[in-house]
């Protein structure tokens, strides 16, 4: 197992890593429908560029014709244990919220260097139970706090000290789920966040508001630790922080590692994922309103050409669901009867 995040609290201040979650969050642009040879051919080529995490993608239950990255059996993680060999790059998985979690984890526990347990404000005290799960079996977690432009700086506040509290996470992240945050709220939240957490703080970017980058070098200036990327910036809406320039980022924080971009853009027409979105200038609006870029398709669907019309004059806030914008819509549409 590799021992990327294995170091004293004394040490954390120094310590700096870059994540490729390609295989999970690229994954939403070909419905995890990787074949082998492109899962392995980017392990291989993340592990020669000296990336220092990989997320092979979820661990669950199968479903019928799933494709492997989103269950990661115990298989599947030990060829990636083998590709990897001695090299120093973690295996990581995100868990879905679901009721075998415990078994999920204990089966799999002798693969996982880092198990990522996303979270809602709301539904914190689930990932805490789920953190203390893996806890037991020796498997570290991280707890991501996910849709970040939709909280205070008082409901992070909340949440951090939480987390410090229970004591069963190794990792904090803040995740701009939507790409809506500013370089200013990532500042902000992240030196919240960095007040009341002693250990990694990681930062996890979407772009699609064009502020993957810049959001993920304000967050390494205000205290992170880690920054995920992807190859190409592959990823739900308009995508990720793009992987080579994650490497770029993070260089100067950690001077006593190498990367090397060279295999990265090898790999840059490998993966049969077509980024080019259809509906590219609606994702870019769901970050100006706040909006998942999820719902893009169900609104595109029920609107057609005036989904755009729609949704630009309805006003900037954090939709909790799907219902709300389509309220906002109707009393848009209501006024101009």
């Amino acid at each position: 197992m590799a021992d990327v995040f294995d170091f004293t609290k004394e040490q954390t201040s120094s310590s700096f890593f870059v994540l490729d979650a390609t295989l999970r969050d690229g994954g939403h642009l070909n419905q995890w429908k990787f074949s082998s040879e492109e899962v392995f051919g980017l392990v291989k080529g993340v592990i020669q560029a000296g990336v220092d995490a990989i997320e092979v993608g979820y661990i669950s239950d199968p479903g019928k014709d799933s494709p492997t990255v989103t269950y990661c059996d115990t298989h599947f993680l030990d060829q990636i244990k083998t590709a990897i060999g001695n090299r120093n790059c973690a295996i990581v998985s995100m868990i879905h919220q679901q009721t075998n979690q415990e078994a999920l984890i204990k089966e799999r526990k002798d693969y996982l260097d880092l198990l990522r347990i996303p979270t809602t404000y709301d539904g914190l005290s689930q990932a805490l139970w789920v953190a203390s799960l893996a806890k037991k079996y020796n498997v570290r977690t991280s707890i991501n706090l996910v849709n970040l432009s939709t909280l205070t700086k008082e409901q992070v506040e909340e949440v951090v000290t939480t987390i410090a509290k229970e004591d069963v996470a190794d990792i904090f992240y803040l995740a701009d789920s939507r790409g809506a945050c500013s370089p200013n709220e990532v500042m902000l939240m992240t030196e919240i966040a960095k007040e009341y957490w002693e250990g990694l703080l990681g930062f996890h970017a979407h772009n699609n508001l064009g502020f993957a980058a810049i959001n993920s070098q304000v967050a390494l200036e205000s205290g992170c630790h880690i920054i995920d990327g992807t190859l190409n910036g592959f990823g739900i809406g308009l995508g990720n922080l793009d992987l080579a320039h994650a490497l770029t980022l993070i260089q100067p924080y950690n001077r006593s590692k190498k990367y090397n971009h060279k295999p990265i853009q090898d790999l840059q027409h490998f993966l049969s994922i077509n980024f080019f979105a259809e509906w590219s200038y609606m994702y870019y609006l769901t970050g100006l309103k706040n909006m998942a870029p999820s719902w893009v398709k169900p609104l595109m669907e029920k609107f057609g050409k005036k989904c755009h019309e729609y949704v630009s004059y309805i006003p900037s806030k954090p939709y909790s669901n799907l219902d709300e914008v389509l309220t906002e819509i109707e009393n848009y549409t209501f006024n101009q009867i």
